[in-house]
């Protein structure tokens, strides 16, 4: 956070509500010979920003494993709740995540912090009616599904044209295709999958960020689908 700018000394009880979860649920890689976490915030906060910082290979760090059919080199997500949490709606509100996972209850007739984490949805009259004045328990819920439920159904979709995009790049293999144009098809198929991953390894399953979401699936099933057409001559 310091090399984000953020003096933490100085921080709020509320930001502090979000830090303190945010040691986990974030983005993060080990530095190559050593077990330091880094995350890769160097030249941004968000999906593509990241992209492009491991695409300097930082301290020689450039893959997380590689596909066996494609053998292309690819990132895996943790869980950058964090930082989809931030660019989302709630942060925007200034509402922590401890607002909404560890609402307020009463308790020996005071109004405390639960120490139960949990799913907002299994406690909406504390976690969301408190702020969402005037909405119902059953329009609260089916809001935050139309929102997973648009950002599942484009991750699947961007699923299939990932798989398939694997695919065709082993057959170019096979076929013993030009390797300069499958390589550029395996930096394609590279950025889409981590575009495709870092929403889908999220554990919000795109409510902390609706938007960011379907634009990084939109964006990563961009890419996958043109993968087929980079290989049709080969």
């Amino acid at each position: 956070m310091e090399a984000r700018g953020i003096n933490l000394s100085k921080a709020s009880t509320r930001e502090m509500k979000t830090y303190v979860c945010a040691q986990c649920h974030s983005e993060y890689y080990f530095e190559p010979g050593t077990d330091r976490v880094v995350h890769p915030w160097g030249k941004g906060f968000d999906a593509s920003s990241m992209y492009e910082y491991y695409e300097t290979k930082p301290k020689g760090f450039e893959k997380d494993f590689i596909q066996p059919q494609s053998r292309t080199l690819l990132l895996k997500a943790q869980h950058p709740d964090f930082e989809e949490y931030s660019a989302g709606i709630h942060a925007a509100a200034k509402v922590s995540c401890a607002d909404c996972h560890m609402p307020k209850q009463i308790l020996g007739g005071k109004r405390v912090t639960s120490h139960s984490i949990g799913s907002p949805l299994h406690t909406v009259e504390a976690s969301c009616l408190f702020c969402h004045k005037g909405k119902t328990e059953e329009w609260m819920i089916t809001r935050v599904r139309y929102i997973q439920d648009s950002v599942a159904e484009l991750s699947m979709k961007c699923m299939d044209a990932l798989v398939k995009a694997h695919e065709n790049i082993a057959e170019a293999e096979k076929k013993g295709g030009s390797q300069e144009l499958i390589q550029k098809a395996r930096d394609q198929l590279r950025k889409a999958q981590w575009l495709w991953d870092y929403t889908a390894s999220a554990n919000s399953m795109g409510f902390h960020d609706g938007i960011g979401s379907l634009r990084n699936l939109a964006r990563a099933l961009e890419l996958a689908l043109t993968v087929p057409h980079m290989l049709k001559n080969i």
